[in-house]
């Protein structure tokens, strides 16, 4: 399976909880994007995902 790309939308702003408001990713999530395996990647899309569908 393909490596997914990063969700990040070039937004780049972090709230008070270390959440960016562009794509909705933890500071954790955005600073070991590059080091996760596919699985810990598709679970950070899946919530991001599901985020969406609750918009």
């Amino acid at each position: 399976m393909n490596n997914p790309i990063s969700p990040c939308k070039a937004q780049c702003k972090l709230t008070g909880d270390d959440i960016c408001i562009g794509c909705n990713r933890t500071i954790d999530e955005i600073v070991n994007w590059a080091s996760y395996t596919l699985e810990q990647k598709n679970a950070v899309l899946q919530r991001l995902n599901t985020l969406e569908d609750t918009d």
